[in-house]
């Protein structure tokens, strides 16, 4: 699941949460057991409490990983060795087997780029000078 279903998810868990204690609120009052006034401050109050709480929900799922291999992705590593087509890379101090992604050879040394991976394969291409490093 991608981060925008994610979060229409989070959304329509939201209203149907809200949708439910709006109804209860509404039986109560119409029981009479609370008032309108008290109706109308507890409605609010939940709401911006579900409205708060959905916008950092939200927040959190935009947020770049911060751990994992999906975390690595846009980092730049190092070939420990020739990536033809595959071989090992040093990235944030951990050495990693990595795939070439295009046909530029990545001779051992060369800084490389992690633009995707495949289980626990990075792949990289080399790092061209005006990427940052």
């Amino acid at each position: 699941m991608g981060k925008l279903e994610s979060i229409i998810a989070l959304v329509d868990e939201f209203v149907v949460a809200l949708a439910v204690i709006f109804l209860i609120i509404v039986g109560l009052r119409a029981s009479g057991m609370i008032s309108t006034t008290t109706a109308i401050i507890v409605s609010i109050i939940i709401a911006l409490a579900f409205g708060i709480a959905g916008y950092l929900a939200a927040l959190a799922q935009l947020e770049k990983p911060k751990t994992g291999v999906e975390s690595l992705i846009g980092e730049v590593g190092e070939a420990i060795e020739d990536i033809a087509p595959e071989g090992m890379i040093l990235i944030k101090g951990e050495y990693w087997r990595a795939k070439n992604k295009g046909n530029i050879p990545i001779k051992k040394g060369q800084k490389v780029i992690v633009k995707d991976f495949k289980g626990l394969l990075l792949i990289v291409e080399p790092l061209h000078k005006e990427q940052k490093t």
